[in-house]
């Protein structure tokens, strides 16, 4: 028997190939951890409806428990059928962000459910909304966020703009918003009360679920709060070294080689020999 009730999993970093499929290997091992009662719960920076449709086509919606969307500021629960929202950015410290780093040649962007709303639609926004079955609507966002607050502000740029934007960020200071490095192509800023560990936190309080009964799997470091409050942290080797720096296992796989798989069946393995 496993002992363990809950185990969070990255979408990105541990269950999405470059091509965001999740191998059959992954599907797999999500069947098995259903059939051995532990809950599942998917993290990621997208939008609870992306990620929602994501599992659908892949027919894996109704084995997930939890979906904990915008790097914990939403929370889908499937038990409840609901969506609870966490400390949302306000439109003054977005707009403020959007303004301080108006020069640098980017589009900015807010999510509202599977709608990106963005300064200015280009051919390669587009395409990258598309990626993820988001569509785009352009919009002044100075006036949007007048009457709106928002689970994140995103700065959509070139990757090799990204140094610029990186730069920048170095002198930019908000008690009420923070900014990172979300990929090659995405800086976003959310209210610093954000993470996924906090949302991870309220699952388990609401469920009386011990932490030291939980898994946390991730690469990334939006992944570290999650990795620092689970009974096993577990970083795949492509995360990134503060990520590793916390993690209770390195293990010795990445997404692209089906380490959720090979984690989950070790893990089965394991406690089957003991």
């Amino acid at each position: 028997m496993i002992p363990y009730k809950l185990i969070v999993v990255s979408l990105e970093g541990a269950l999405l190939d470059d091509n965001l499929n999740i191998s059959r290997v992954n599907r797999n091992a999500i069947l098995t951890l259903k059939k051995n009662d532990i809950g599942i719960a998917i993290t990621s920076s997208r939008p609870v409806p992306t990620i929602y449709e994501m599992l659908q086509n892949f027919g894996l919606v109704s084995y997930i428990d939890f979906i904990i969307g915008m790097n914990g500021g939403v929370v889908y629960d499937a038990h409840s059928d609901t969506r609870e929202f966490y400390h949302l950015l306000s439109g003054k410290a977005a707009t403020k962000a959007m303004h301080f780093f108006s020069d640098l040649g980017a589009y900015f962007y807010v999510q509202m459910g599977k709608t990106r709303y963005i300064s200015k639609s280009t051919y390669r926004t587009r395409k990258h909304a598309q990626k993820f079955g988001e569509t785009e609507v352009e919009t002044s966002l100075t006036e949007f966020l007048k009457h709106y607050d928002v689970n994140k502000l995103m700065l959509y740029c070139e990757p090799n703009n990204m140094p610029r934007v990186l730069e920048r960020a170095k002198h930019y200071y908000d008690d009420e918003c923070v900014g990172s490095m979300a990929d090659l192509n995405l800086f976003e800023f959310m209210n610093p009360r954000v993470n996924k560990g906090y949302a991870f936190d309220r699952i388990c309080k609401k469920y009386k679920i011990d932490l030291k009964e939980t898994i946390a799997i991730g690469n990334a470091s939006s992944d570290i709060r999650l990795l620092k409050m689970a009974g096993i942290g577990v970083c795949l080797s492509d995360g990134t070294d503060d990520v590793k720096a916390v993690a209770d296992v390195v293990y010795p796989f990445n997404g692209d080689e089906d380490a959720f798989a090979k984690y989950i069946n070790d893990l089965i393995q394991e406690n089957e020999d003991d």
